[in-house]
This record gives structure tokens, C-alpha cells and sequence, in this order.
């Protein structure tokens, strides 16, 4: 957790690690044991759950994971003329390494991870009374109040040009997750793989799409991922039958697959 980066951004100095550090310290364990995208694990085991599907579906290593597409986001949109500023660099930062905190379990308390789509207002209330609990015992004052009001204004969304931001650099991330479920590692795939790719082509499409059009970072991205959308599509629809979840319902409608298909092809083009 908390690698310390090995190319950094200009406003990275900004960022209060030890702050940070000492607010995972006491939540290492669960941290380390508890798994992203775990609705598509099946009955895999959690070691070749991670093995097939990298770092970025453990909590402990997912934060350094965004932190990764920050930063490529940062340099890339520097690179292409759209101006970022050091002070929203640092927050856009500091919100990869603590955007999570808030689906810890504390004392029973918390709503744990839910996927993307299913997430409700309610439940990001909760979220944010939970990471509130985690940020109580920091003892700096002000590195405390700036992880806070990365938090409110970068991952709640108060702001909303640097929530969008962040909305795009986690959603390239889960591009990059599904398409590693999607690819498989030497022949292999996770158990429920159709069902996340389903889900992501349904839920994600639009929004990709939408963050292409502000976003040279994303524009990138998408033209790099044309083909395997492409054949993610193929795969998806070909399926007759929707694959169910732990509680026996249907991870997406393939309704919802066909019409992101189309929004896709007018868009980009058809690929693969």
C-alpha cells in the first residue's frame, strides 16, 4: 500500500502520505483480505481469484492501481494542452488513495463494496459517515482536513469538474479490469468473467464515451481498447442465455448489451 511512486507528477509532494498511512494503519487486515468485483469470483479461490485478475481488485493494492491511471491522466492531458492545476493535481491524488475507506466495515457498520451501478445515495451517506469514523483518530490537523476535503469534493462529487475527473480515471480502470476478466491469463478466466464484461459493456459505454469527448487521456484509451470492445461485444451477445448471479438474478439485461453496442458503432466504428 502507499508504494511510494516511481515517476511522480509535479503537485505528488502535496499529497500527506503518512497522514494517510496512519489512517489504513488500523484497518490493515480487512484491507488485505477483502476483494473487489468479488460478485464475479464464483467459487474460485481468493489467491487464484487475485492471480488471474491483478492487483486491482484487492483493497489494500486497488488505491495504488487509480493512483497509476492518475497520473498517466495527468501527464497525458498536460501533454495535450488541457490544463491542470498543481492544487486539483494533489486532490485529484489524494482521492485514488482514500476513495475506498469508506466501504470498510467498522464496529458492524458499512455497506461494504457494491457495484458501481447498484450503489444508491443512501449508500454513499453511509459511505461517508463510515470514512468520517476512519479519518477521527488522525492526530495533523491540517493534512486531516485536506485528505477531507479531497474526499467531499473529488469522490462524493461536490465539485463537480474534479468529481467528473475522477469518475473517468475509475472508469478507465474498470476498462482495464474487465478487459484483463475478458482476456483471461494463459487460457484461463474467472468464473463469472461474462457476466462482468456484460455488466461493464451495459453500465459503461455511455459514460466512457462522454468522458472521450472531454478527455484526451480517455479518447486514448478507447481508440488503444477499440478492437477487444470489439470482440467483448461479439463474445456477450453471442450468449444466449444471461448468466445469474450469487442471488439467482441476471447480471444485465441483454437488452441493455445491445443498445451500448449501438451507441458504441455510431460512435467509434465498428472494430474486430
Amino acid at each position: 500500500m502507499l508504494i511510494l511512486p516511481g515517476y511522480m507528477v509535479n503537485s505528488e509532494s502535496l499529497v500527506p502520505f503518512q497522514c494517510i498511512a496512519e489512517a489504513y494503519a488500523p484497518h490493515l487486515e480487512q484491507l488485505t483480505r477483502s476483494l473487489r468485483y468479488w460478485a464475479y469470483q464464483g467459487d474460485m479461490s481468493d489467491r487464484d481469484f487475485v492471480g488471474l485478475m491483478g492487483p486491482d481488485v484487492v483493497f489494500l493494492t486497488h488505491p495504488d492501481e487509480t493512483a497509476r491511471i492518475a497520473r498517466d491522466f495527468i501527464i497525458y492531458s498536460r501533454q495535450k494542452g488541457v490544463a491542470v492545476s498543481q492544487e486539483d493535481e494533489s486532490l485529484l491524488l489524494i482521492a485514488c488513495w482514500i476513495h475506498d475507506l469508506g466501504e470498510l466495515i467498522i464496529d458492524g457498520d458499512g455497506v461494504g463494496d457494491i457495484r458501481s451501478h447498484l450503489k444508491t445515495k443512501k449508500n454513499q451517506e453511509q459511505e461517508r459517515e463510515i470514512f468520517i469514523k476512519v479519518m477521527e483518530p488522525i492526530a495533523d490537523g491540517g493534512a486531516k482536513q485536506l485528505v477531507l476535503r479531497a474526499y467531499d469534493e473529488v469522490v462524493m462529487g461536490n465539485n463537480l469538474r474534479l468529481g467528473r475527473m475522477f469518475s473517468a480515471i475509475e472508469r478507465s480502470g474498470y476498462l482495464e479490469t474487465t478487459m484483463r476478466a475478458f482476456l483471461g491469463v494463459e487460457g484461463e478466466r474467472i468464473p463469472d468473467w461474462l457476466g462482468l464484461c456484460g455488466v461493464t459493456l451495459s453500465h459503461h459505454i455511455k459514460p466512457w464515451l462522454e468522458f472521450a469527448a472531454d478527455y484526451p487521456y480517455m479518447e486514448k484509451v478507447l481508440q488503444e481498447s477499440r478492437t477487444g470492445i470489439g470482440k467483448m461485444f461479439k463474445e456477450v451477445l453471442k450468449v444466449e442465455d444471461v448468466p445469474l448471479d450469487n442471488e439467482g438474478k441476471p447480471f444485465y439485461e441483454k437488452s441493455q448489451v445491445e443498445d451500448a453496442r449501438r451507441l458504441w458503432v455510431e460512435t467509434i466504428g465498428k472494430a474486430a
